[in-house]
């Protein structure tokens, strides 16, 4: 009897961990590896990128890509933006994975687009250096791109720039909006009419945490 007691205990025991360990491995195969990943790596031309998925806010996150020997990544023209945004679809990021207040209640990822040295002067400096930058996008929604730069403001799609507005909240961005990121949902979340879609740059405040994605100007 003792001998048959501790033979079940063994099968129910082996049983147990069996169960446990396909539950896991089913839990990363749902999301492709990658949600456990802090970082995801990609090329691009002759560049390289890092998807970091730690929460930080934007001055944080520059900080971070400069310590790295990078920066918060500069997006050049059409190309650049569609390998980017197709680089955050393939890491499996969550659409939701954050949630910011005043970007309409939808979830975002740092680019290095800011206008904290002048309002509306819009400038790429995701490595948060000093020294005079060039602009590539001066005013607000209504304003224009300078020296035929390329932007992706939110509205772009649908013919119509409702982005950058500088949308102030006394609770949740009251210095302003002075940071882009790349929207992961269209804004408002669960809009009909919405300012923005998946894929296009939003202005929020610096201060929210969010994801990151840093450029090297090299490849490794």
């Amino acid at each position: 009897m003792k001998t048959f007691s501790k033979f079940a205990l063994y099968v129910i025991l082996v049983s147990l961990t069996a169960i446990g360990y396909s539950c896991k491995e089913g839990d990363d195969d749902n999301n492709n590896g990658n949600d456990d990943k802090t970082s995801v790596e990609f090329e691009h031309g002759k560049h390289s990128y890092l998807i970091v998925k730690e929460l930080e806010t934007w001055v944080a996150a520059a900080a971070d890509a400069a310590s790295q020997g990078g920066y918060l990544v500069e997006i050049d023209d059409q190309a650049e933006q569609d390998a980017v945004y197709q680089a955050i679809v393939k890491s499996g990021i969550s659409s939701s994975y954050v949630k910011v207040n005043d970007g309409g209640g939808s979830a975002y990822i740092w680019i290095g687009a800011t206008d904290r040295y002048g309002e509306g002067a819009w400038v790429w400096n995701g490595a948060n250096k000093s020294g005079t930058l060039p602009m590539f996008w001066f005013g607000d929604n209504t304003g224009s791109a300078v020296a035929k730069a390329y932007v992706n403001w939110g509205g772009k799609a649908a013919g119509k720039f409702n982005e950058p507005d500088n949308f102030t909240d006394a609770q949740y961005s009251p210095k302003g909006q002075n940071a882009a990121a790349i929207g992961l949902a269209k804004w408002p979340a669960g809009s009909s009419s919405p300012l923005g879609v998946a894929g296009e740059w939003n202005d929020i405040a610096e201060s929210n945490k969010l994801y990151y994605i840093i450029e090297f100007d090299t490849t490794k």
